[in-house]
C-alpha cells in the first residue's frame, strides 16, 4: 500500500512538471536597438518581459533606456562610436603637390586648413581635393621653427572641424585619427593618448593610433568628434607625435 502511495505522488510531481514543460510561458522575442533615434545592429533580448541588452552596447554607450514598446540609446556626447566620430571626415582634405599626393589638411575655418609643413612642401599653389571636389589653394604659410602650414583657399560650403579643449584630456584617453593614405579617403584608426610631451617649445600629444607613411597632416579627435591634435611624425615602438590644436591656434 505504502508502495503505492509512494509510486502514485510521484507520478503526479511528473506530471507537473510535464504540463509546465507544454503550457511555458517563456516568450522570447529580439527587438532593435536605436542609438539616438538611428537603428543599430545592436538587438535587445526579452525573455517573458525581462529585456536584456549584449555587452558591447553597454561598452560603447553610456545610458540605455529600455521599454516595453522599444529599446533607445541616448549618449552623453554628441558621438560616441567610431563611425559617429568619423562624420568629421567631411574637414579632412588629400593635399597635391605638382600632381603628387603628399598628405592630409584640415579644414579648421571657412577658407582656411592647417596641414603639416612637410605635406604642403612649401609650394605656393596646391591642389586641395575634397570629397567630390577640387580646389587651388589660394595662399600656403609655413610656420617657421614648426612643422606647420596654414593653407589659404576659395571656400564654398566646406565643412570646419569643431575645436576640443586639451585641457581636458589625460592619458589613457581613447582618440581616433581620420585622414588620407595616397587615393583613399576616410582612413581611419583608433588608440589612446599616451603623454603630452613639449619640444622646443611647442607642446604635442603622444598617441599609439595607427599610421602609415603619407598620412602626415590627418587629425587625431577626441571622442566627441572634435579636432585635438595635427599627425606630424612618427616615433619608435608604433607612437606618433601630434601638433597641439592649441599650438596651431597660435597661428591662426
Amino acid at each position: 500500500m505504502r508502495k503505492n502511495v509512494i509510486l502514485i505522488v510521484s507520478l503526479f510531481f511528473v506530471g507537473l512538471v510535464f504540463l509546465n514543460l507544454i503550457f511555458s510561458t517563456d516568450i522570447r522575442e529580439t527587438k532593435p536597438i536605436y542609438v539616438n533615434g538611428e537603428i543599430t545592429q545592436y538587438n535587445v533580448l526579452s525573455i517573458e518581459g525581462m529585456q536584456y541588452i549584449p555587452l558591447d552596447v553597454i561598452n560603447d554607450f553610456a545610458a540605455v533606456n529600455a521599454d516595453d514598446k522599444n529599446v533607445s540609446i541616448r549618449t552623453n556626447t554628441k558621438y560616441s562610436t567610431m563611425q559617429e566620430v568619423a562624420k568629421s571626415v567631411e574637414s579632412i582634405v588629400r593635399i597635391y603637390s605638382c600632381g603628387t599626393f603628399t598628405g592630409s589638411g584640415i579644414v579648421i575655418d571657412k577658407g582656411l586648413i592647417a596641414t603639416c609643413g612637410h605635406v604642403a612642401q612649401y609650394t605656393k599653389t596646391l591642389d586641395l581635393a575634397f570629397q567630390g571636389d577640387t580646389i587651388k589653394s589660394t595662399q600656403n604659410k609655413s610656420v617657421d621653427g614648426l612643422d606647420l602650414s596654414l593653407i589659404k583657399f576659395p571656400y564654398k560650403n566646406q565643412k570646419a572641424v569643431t575645436l576640443g579643449d586639451t585641457s581636458l584630456l589625460k592619458a589613457g584617453d581613447k582618440v581616433i585619427y581620420i585622414g588620407n593614405l595616397g587615393q583613399d579617403f576616410n582612413m581611419m584608426s583608433e588608440g589612446y593618448i599616451c603623454g603630452f610631451p613639449e619640444m622646443d617649445g611647442h607642446d604635442y600629444i603622444r598617441t599609439n593610433v595607427v599610421v602609415h607613411p603619407g598620412n602626415s597632416g590627418g587629425g587625431i579627435f577626441n571622442m566627441d568628434g572634435e579636432l585635438i591634435g595635427l599627425l606630424t611624425f612618427g616615433e619608435e615602438n608604433g607612437l606618433n607625435l601630434s601638433l597641439s590644436v592649441d599650438e596651431i591656434l597660435k597661428y591662426k
